[in-house]
């Protein structure tokens, strides 16, 4: 799978895991670390879990496992709106 797609799923992901969560925000920044190539017909899961929160922003993590091996792993801080 190319890199840029693996960074937009993370992107994607990682806000819609804040949406649920009630802390939407704008990415302020997106760190992306590719473990080994993610093949292109393994099946995929993604863990992401919320890291810590202010008033500002929202840090959070994302791990991507194709066939149960880490390919990838991201770190997003997400700013809150009108904060």
């Amino acid at each position: 799978m190319h890199g840029g797609f693996v960074a937009l799923l993370f992107d994607h992901v990682l806000g819609w895991h804040l949406v649920a969560e009630g802390r939407a925000g704008f990415t302020g920044r997106l760190e992306v670390r590719y473990r080994r190539p993610t093949p292109l017909e393994a099946d995929i899961d993604i863990e992401v879990r919320t890291e810590r929160a202010s008033n500002r922003g929202v840090l959070a993590r994302a791990e991507l496992r194709a066939s149960g091996l880490l390919t990838a792993e991201a770190r997003g801080l997400f700013v809150r709106p009108g904060r």
